[in-house]
């Protein structure tokens, strides 16, 4: 077997029997979980549920994604809905924007989860999330959220390998941050806003591959994409086609990134720039 799995499942199977609810982001991390618990649930039944959290940062077309992979593990999502636009810190786009969406998702989810008896709830975050700043790994803390995947010193390379292994469908597909993430941080974000990015990044998805690693980054009327550099011809090659549907959406500049794809490089501007880190045993 598999190491990673063989960890994950001797982490979890002590968990089993009072039940474990799941948040699930449609991602490769949190599919290799539901991938691990639905074989333990094989071996012996136990109350196990999934739950998605639907709001105006999340892109609508992911639904589709999070039913179809559910769908393969026998499992039906329970879709949840909040507003984060109503809470200060996140409309407002602050430095901590990520830890009260966080507590604000999970608390939703915990309440949901001990109305239907269950009262461990698990999510996919990973070793190398506890090396970035990720102000929402408080919230997580705070709620006594479970991360096995952090907790064991699971990496995305061997998660990606694993799912790979195990057939994961979405076993190479990019992470997909919220909308958010696209904006500068003291932004104050609106439903418009928003929307924008979402019909421009989908756009931009259409013209590359599902591998491919892309954010559309917001500079008030200035888009910047970031793409994996080896996709910079194709960029090119689409530069009229991308410029005229972008400004149709509603920029007035159109630029390319030269440093290709950063993950988190909104996290890096300004006096805005901190690390933080959160070792595994304070999870």
């Amino acid at each position: 077997m598999n190491k990673t799995i063989s960890l994950l499942k001797d982490f979890l199977r002590p968990l089993c029997p009072k039940g474990i609810a799941l948040a699930f982001s449609g991602g490769v991390d949190s599919t290799l979980l539901l991938a691990v618990l639905s074989e333990l649930k094989k071996e012996q039944p136990f109350n196990f549920m999934v739950f998605y959290i639907q709001s105006v940062f999340q892109n609508e077309k992911e639904i589709e994604t999070i039913n179809s992979i559910c769908r393969g593990y026998n499992t039906i999502p329970i879709l949840l809905h909040t507003n984060p636009l109503s809470v200060p810190e996140i409309k407002n786009n602050t430095l901590q924007r990520c830890y009260f969406c966080k507590k604000d998702m999970f608390i939703c989810i915990s309440k949901s989860a001990q109305e239907k008896g269950i009262h461990t709830v698990i999510d996919g975050t990973n070793a190398d999330d506890m090396k970035t700043f990720r102000p929402g790994l408080k919230a997580l803390q705070e709620l006594h959220i479970l991360s096995p995947l952090a907790v064991l010193g699971i990496s995305k390379k061997m998660i990606r390998e694993t799912a790979v292994q195990m057939g994961l469908k979405n076993a190479l597909k990019p992470s997909v941050p919220c909308c958010a993430t696209r904006f500068e941080y003291n932004t104050e974000l609106n439903m418009q806003m928003l929307q924008r990015i979402k019909s421009a990044e989908n756009f931009l998805y259409k013209l590359f591959p599902q591998t491919c690693n892309i954010r559309l980054r917001v500079h008030n009327n200035i888009a910047r994409i970031e793409i994996d550099r080896e996709n910079f011809a194709s960029v090119l090659q689409y530069a009229q086609k991308i410029t005229q549907a972008l400004k149709e959406i509603g920029f007035s500049y159109v630029v390319l990134d030269l440093e290709g794809f950063r993950s988190g490089s909104m996290d890096i501007t300004g006096d805005f720039y901190q690390k933080q880190i959160i070792t595994r045993s304070e999870l």
